[in-house]
């Protein structure tokens, strides 16, 4: 039999790690010394992104000040609307098998396109500011975002739902799953 900690323990950690919305800067800091020591081809990899449906919930967290749950899109601001999922955003080696959470923002029912198109350019510009190369990014939502991400991300639309979308350094694919 396997003692699991209890949900206070659990939640008393969590104070302590700086877990906010948006991108997490403290990890992209810890992970820059690392990417730094890796060849270019280790440093290849995708974005992926989801929505996740959550629990509709409120907690206050003591120790920050303030109550979590609701809309939140980090620089883009917040709602007095309690979420009910989370949009993540993970990072995922091509060559190298590691994969790591890097953003999340609390939204209701879907991400408003707009939104998603300045997320998708803030998350990418960040990864390749600590040397990583983003050669594509997946999602199961680009269909329905398909007109205004081309628009707004100058995403050339090939056959086979295949997107291109040309960021400052280079290009890199948003292709749908579903």
């Amino acid at each position: 039999m396997i003692s699991l900690p209890s949900e206070r323990a659990v939640k008393g950690w969590l104070q302590m790690i700086p877990l906010d919305v948006g991108i997490n800067k403290d990890l992209l800091d810890h992970l820059r010394p690392i990417v730094s020591k890796w060849a270019p081809l280790l440093r290849k990899c995708v974005i992926v992104f989801d929505e996740v449906k959550l629990k509709r919930h409120l907690t206050y967290w003591r120790g920050k000040g303030y109550v979590d749950g609701y809309v939140d899109v980090g620089s883009l601001g917040r709602r007095r609307t309690v979420a009910d999922h989370a949009l993540v955003f993970l990072v995922q080696g091509l060559t190298k098998r590691w994969k790591q959470p890097i953003a999340y923002y609390f939204i209701d029912k879907t991400c408003k396109t707009d939104h998603l198109v300045v997320l998708i350019t803030s998350v990418t510009e960040a990864l390749l500011d600590i040397g990583l190369c983003v050669e594509a990014s997946v999602s199961d939502q680009v269909s329905k975002h398909t007109p205004s991400l081309s628009k707004s991300l100058k995403i050339l639309v090939l056959k086979c739902g295949l997107f291109l979308f040309l960021s400052r350094v280079q290009r890199f694919a948003l292709r749908s799953t579903g």
